[in-house]
């Protein structure tokens, strides 16, 4: 072999020797090479370019210029490819082996596939200069019959070309070079240096690739056919840095979300609070101890020219600073919860609790406190005069805009606040009051009015008239009505005797001595609501003619009927009492009298009777006689002389039913013919018996004189009271003395009995057992003294 040719590459047999063809010598090579290089100066960086391999055998004869690699192409090499699969070729019946995707040994590079750029990542570090590593002992390929019959593109593992390279591969002798250069993909004519059409030997075939472009180097590998094979492309420098990028940056945000987390926005306020920055329980400190005592304090109000104050816990309004600091923090991954972080947060409301029927409650206490209700215009008219009074408006809290201020200012506003109002309006207003003091009130005043009552006219004066009207406001005007009462008895005052004839109620009389019930009789007296009905209009009328009433005399019935008097429960004797007269015409007379009087009277539940009062006037012109009295302990002749006898009959009476003592008071003097101590006498005006009905039912009086002259009194009703009565004995006695008097009213008397004084007593039970307490009462009678009447003008007492 010549020095200008291409080793041969060495097989283990000499069968496959034989089947490959001669290597081409130096010098085609050279000039192959200068010819692919002239042709790359032309070609743009993306025009597809071949690499062609040559097979170098002897190292020390291949020039240093190439850099080749080590490689052995040996025969053993192709078959022990453990995942080698077998194919057939396109024009020969003869296999072909494709290598599969794995990583083979350096020979087995440098043997069958062309080498990729230095500058690819997978050149296992020879563009360093590095040692090639031993190749490792490869599987024995698997029988044919045995393999897919799909090829595999092939793997090409990359070569490092340069001066370094080829340094190390000079270094050991005798081992095979792979030189890759770069050739357009189609060649032709003599620039092909191994045609992949020739007969297939049985041997791998030379392998053509694809140049990437001018400045890519990295050869394209192709299938033994000369299709580009499919080649598993590395990316991670590609996507690497971005995805270190992204991990960076939202690990960064998630770290940014979690530190925010627990705090505040910058800048934040609430309420002119400052608690940015703050953590979550700092900020809700700080605001419990400034809006939360605030809170608290009644806030000062203005409802119209009324100042008052807001109490927020009365009104059921609340602080809630935990909520409040919740609405600022919290773990958030959204971007503008994060930017609001990071640029800071201006001021924000405080979150308050509402109880709304508090707060209504509330607004309507202060509604009802500062209220200025609005004043109707009034009329009236007295003393023959137009009294008026003016309209004005009133004003009142507006409870629904209220509401709604006092929440948007709590805590936010200061007080006072001006609370909204409403201006309430009257319902008479003034120009209603002009029109009725022009149409009422001015006419009525003008002149009387006829009434006339069954043919009998009488007029009613205009004070009268004037009296008896109220003017007021009904259904929203001004309206004038009577006092039907007040107008009957105007009439009635005017009507001569014997036009009307009065009702007679239902009533007591004793009759056989037991009250007995009469019932009442009806009446014909005025018709007040008739003559009220048409004085409505004729007090108004401005002509004579218009101001007539004319009505009817109508039924007057009872006023009290026998249901109730007999709910009054009058049926038994409940105190009874007698005392013995003297025998006196005249006083007797008076006493009969007083018994007349008195007897069926009816005392009802809770009312007092009066004796005084119910026997009138004493006088000889009613049918009272003269008779003997004792006046200041001196017996004279008095009008109603005997009455005492019939009041002390009456008082114990009245004593022992258990009647509440009002007024008694006992004579001067003692009669034997009365209770010691307990007796009352009586002068018109002056001296009364008065007793009270404490119980439930009515009591009637019945009172008479028997011929014997014994004056009975007694007590009808239902017994209510059980009455103990007692009278001590008499103490402290005083002799009688001898008076001198003189003049035309001196009345000369004899001594009579002694002085002494007396106490008694009365203890009263109820029905249900409880005993009252006990009743005591005291009297001094005064000794009757002797009267002497001298001719002087003095009066002298001798003992």
């Amino acid at each position: 072999m010549s020095d200008n040719q291409v080793p041969q590459a060495a097989a283990s047999g000499g069968d496959a020797d034989a089947r490959r063809p001669a290597p081409p010598t130096w010098e085609k090579v050279e000039e192959r090479l200068a010819g692919l290089a002239q042709a790359d100066e032309h070609a743009p960086d993306d025009a597809p370019t071949e690499v062609v391999e040559a097979a170098v055998v002897d190292g020390e004869h291949a020039p240093e210029e190439f850099g080749g690699e080590h490689a052995q192409a040996t025969e053993q090499d192709d078959q022990a490819a453990p995942e080698a699969e077998w194919t057939d070729g396109e024009d020969d019946d003869t296999p072909t082996p494709v290598r599969g995707e794995r990583r083979v040994s350096m020979e087995e590079a440098a043997a069958e596939e062309p080498a990729e750029t230095a500058a690819e990542p997978d050149a296992i570090g020879q563009a360093e200069g590095e040692p090639e590593p031993e190749p490792e002992p490869e599987p024995e390929p698997e029988p044919a019959d045995q393999a897919d019959d799909t090829p595999e593109p092939t793997e090409i593992l990359p070569a490092a070309v340069g001066a370094a390279a080829g340094a190390e591969a000079a270094s050991k002798p005798g081992a095979p070079k792979r030189i890759s250069v770069k050739e357009p993909m189609e060649p032709t004519g003599e620039a092909a240096l191994i045609d992949d059409d020739g007969p297939s030997t049985g041997e791998t075939p030379p392998v053509k690739t694809r140049s990437r472009g001018m400045n890519d180097t990295r050869p394209i590998p192709v299938t033994r056919k000369g299709k580009p094979a499919k080649v598993k492309k590395r990316h991670t420098a590609r996507w690497l840095v971005p995805l270190i990028l992204i991990l960076l940056l939202g690990g960064a945000y998630v770290g940014a979300c979690y530190y925010f987390g627990d705090k505040v926005p910058r800048g934040t306020t609430v309420n002119g609070i400052a608690i940015g920055g703050l953590t979550h329980d700092a900020a809700v400190t700080k605001l419990q101890e400034t809006l939360g005592s605030q809170a608290v304090q009644p806030v000062e109000v203005t409802v119209g020219d009324q100042t008052t104050h807001f109490d927020p816990v009365i009104g059921g309004l609340g602080f809630d600073a935990a909520a409040t600091v919740d609405e600022l923090t919290g773990l958030s991954f959204r971007p503008e919860d994060l930017l609001t972080q990071i640029q800071g947060l201006a001021g924000t409301d405080p979150v308050i609790t509402v109880d709304p029927a508090a707060l209504d409650a509330e607004l309507a206490s202060l509604a009802t406190a500062t209220q200025i209700k609005p004043v109707d215009a009034t009329l009236s008219v007295a003393s023959g005069k137009v009294v008026s009074t003016e309209a004005s408006d009133g004003l009142t809290l507006d409870q629904p805009a209220a509401r709604t201020l006092v929440l948007n200012n709590f805590l936010i506003v200061p007080g006072p606040w001006t609370l909204p109002t409403v201006v309430e309006p009257p319902v008479i207003g003034n120009d209603a009051l002009q029109t009725a003091i022009d149409t009422m009130a001015t006419p009525l005043l003008s002149g009387p009015v006829s009434v006339s009552v069954g043919g009998t006219v009488v007029e009613v004066p205009a004070a009268e008239i004037a009296a008896a009207a109220t003017i007021k406001q009904t259904d929203g005007v001004l309206a004038l009505s009577f006092d039907a009462a007040k107008l009957a008895e105007s009439v009635r005052s005017r009507l001569p005797e014997g036009v009307l004839t009065p009702a007679e109620d239902a009533h007591f009389e004793i009759q056989d001595g037991v009250p007995v019930i009469v019932d009442g009789l009806p009446g014909q007296g005025v018709d007040g609501e008739g003559v009220a009905a048409g004085m409505v209009e004729a007090a108004v009328a401005t002509t004579a003619s218009g101001r007539v009433v004319t009505t009817q005399l109508a039924p007057t019935d009872p006023s009290e009927g026998r249901a109730e008097l007999e709910a009054l429960g009058v049926k038994e004797v409940i105190g009874e009492f007698h005392t013995t007269a003297t025998n006196s015409v005249p006083r007797t007379k008076n006493l009969e009298k007083a018994a007349a009087i008195v007897s069926g009277m009816l005392v009802r539940p809770g009312e007092e009777f009066s004796l005084d009062t119910a026997l009138g006037h004493r006088s000889a012109e009613t049918g009272w006689y003269s008779a003997g009295v004792v006046i200041a302990g001196v017996s004279t002749e008095g009008i109603g002389g005997g009455l005492s006898q019939f009041s002390t009959t009456l008082y114990n009476a009245s004593h022992l039913a258990g009647m509440v003592d009002v007024e008694h008071t006992p004579h001067s003097n003692y009669f034997s013919r009365y209770p010691t101590g307990r007796e009352a006498t009586i002068w018109e005006g002056e001296i009364d018996n008065v007793f009270r009905n404490d119980t439930p039912y009515g009591v009637v009086l019945s009172a008479w004189v028997t011929p014997e002259l014994e004056v009975w009194v007694q007590l009808w009703s239902t017994k209510y009271w059980d009455v103990q009565a007692e009278i001590g004995e008499p103490y402290a006695y005083e002799s009688p003395r001898t008076i001198h008097s003189s003049g035309a009213a001196c009345k000369e008397q004899s001594a009579g009995g002694s002085g002494f004084q007396v106490d008694y007593w009365r203890i009263k039970t109820d029905p249900d057992g409880n005993e009252q307490p006990k009743e005591t009462w005291h009297w001094a009678y005064a000794p009757m003294n002797a009267i002497i009447c001298d001719d002087q003008h003095q009066t002298t007492e001798t003992g």
